[in-house]
Formats: structure tokens, sequence, C-alpha cells
């Protein structure tokens, strides 16, 4: 859906549902990004919890 905008005064006509699509992509790949950022962190931290109880065992 195309929308006339008004920038300064200059009529642009600008594409605001693929500009608004374009950021929703966006916040979707950081939040993707930091989901297996942090899981990855958390399986690790895990794995050292294990090995240590395992050699306290």
């Amino acid at each position: 859906m195309w929308i006339v905008c008004l920038n300064d005064n200059v009529i642009s006509i600008c594409n605001k549902q693929f500009a608004f699509n374009l950021i929703l992509r966006r916040l979707q790949e950081i939040n993707f990004a930091l989901y297996y950022y942090y899981t990855y962190n958390f399986a690790v931290f895990f794995n050292r919890i294990r090995n240590i109880i395992a050699w306290q065992l």
C-alpha cells in the first residue's frame, strides 16, 4: 500500500508498509540471534556444571 508522506514540504511517495516489514524482519533477526546466543551460552554453562558435579562424584 503506497502512502504519500510529507517531508520538509517536499511530497515524497514512500512505501510505509515495506519499511515497516523491513524493521520487523530486522527485529526478528536480532531476537533469533540473542535467543541462540543465550541458549548456546546456557548449554556451555550447564555442561561445565555437570562436569564439575561428575568430578565430585
